[in-house]
């Protein structure tokens, strides 16, 4: 898998959970299916959202200028930019397999997608 076409596979999967988060903000998703079930009303589950949605937004924007609009960038630095993605998406998915059966079943598939594409991802000559 390219560089780019990781890229937009990172971009769709953020856009989803962007889109997840928004849902829940908006009241058609419970709250008790996120964050393991742990935040007792909306108003706690609407701080966790909105962090989520700046978090995967910043991600996308820095993604999409760094990897897909930029033509050339320091081999170190996309070492580093993978690693960090690659732990960071780890992270998210042991957390939804611990998570309510929305996030298990669900979510950690959408966590999974982007791990998959850092993993399969070939530097390209």
């Amino acid at each position: 898998m390219r560089r780019k076409t990781s890229a937009k596979v990172i971009i769709g999967t953020n856009i989803s959970i962007i889109l997840m988060q928004s849902l829940v903000l908006l009241r058609i998703i419970p709250h008790q299916w996120i964050n393991g079930g742990r935040v007792d009303n909306y108003d706690q589950a609407a701080v966790v959202s909105v962090v989520s949605v700046l978090i995967f937004s910043i991600m996308s924007v820095y993604i999409f200028y760094n990897w897909i609009y930029k033509q050339s960038i320091k081999p170190s630095r996309m070492k580093r930019n993978k690693v960090g993605f690659a732990i960071f998406f780890g992270v998210s998915f042991v957390m939804q397999l611990a998570g309510t059966n929305f996030e298990r079943y669900v979510m950690s598939i959408v966590c999974l997608i982007p791990l998959v594409a850092l993993i399969l991802w070939k530097e390209e000559e």
